[in-house]
């Protein structure tokens, strides 16, 4: 009786599995963007293109600082942003690349072949940034599963690396080196300043 009171005995649940990070999404859906870019401005689909490039920004942005994205407008999502005093995001580079989003959707400024290679180079770069560096080993296991175009190696000169993998334009740029020594043109004649 015990043995079969053990066995049907209301069990606990499972715990959920703990939820995707944000970064996660956000380099899948712009990678899913990256792959239709040429098609869709081909075919004249470029607002409907960049839409989908706005609205993974946005869901990023809300998803990773605790607001809803989607339902924002570019004004709120700096509001936010700057309430809330994050670092890892320039709250103008955001505002630059969701307001050139806004123009080609509600505008209708036709999007050009560069113009979307920038945008969608500064979305990776958006969500690369503001991803921090201990998730670095889970983004190149996302992209491995196609979630984008793959990291540069880590190396000690920077955080990014030095020698990017892939396609560079979706990468972020590394900081310059700032050098103590002055550039050779501003060395007075005959010596070390």
């Amino acid at each position: 009786l015990v043995a079969r009171w053990w066995r049907r005995r209301p069990k606990a649940a499972a715990p959920a599995p703990p939820p995707r990070p944000a970064w996660e999404g956000a380099l899948e859906r712009l990678e899913v963007r990256r792959r239709q870019r040429r098609r869709d401005l081909e075919e004249g689909r470029g607002e409907a293109w960049v839409d989908g490039v706005s609205d993974a920004i946005r869901a990023y942005l809300g998803a990773r600082y605790d607001f809803d994205g989607l339902e924002s407008t570019t004004d709120e999502i700096a509001a936010r942003l700057r309430g809330r005093k994050v670092i890892a995001v320039d709250v103008d580079e955001v505002v630059g690349l969701l307001g050139e989003c806004d123009l080609v959707k509600f505008a209708r400024v036709p999007l050009e072949e560069d113009q979307s290679e920038r945008l969608l180079a500064g979305a990776f770069r958006l969500v690369r940034a503001s991803t921090s560096l201990q998730s670095d080993a889970a983004i190149v296991a996302a992209e491995h599963r196609g979630a984008g175009p793959s990291l540069p190696e880590a190396s000690p000169e920077s955080s990014w690396g030095a020698r990017p993998a892939g396609d560079a334009r979706w990468q972020p740029q590394p900081a310059p080196a700032v050098s103590d020594e002055a550039p050779p043109d501003e060395r007075p004649p005959g010596g070390t300043p």
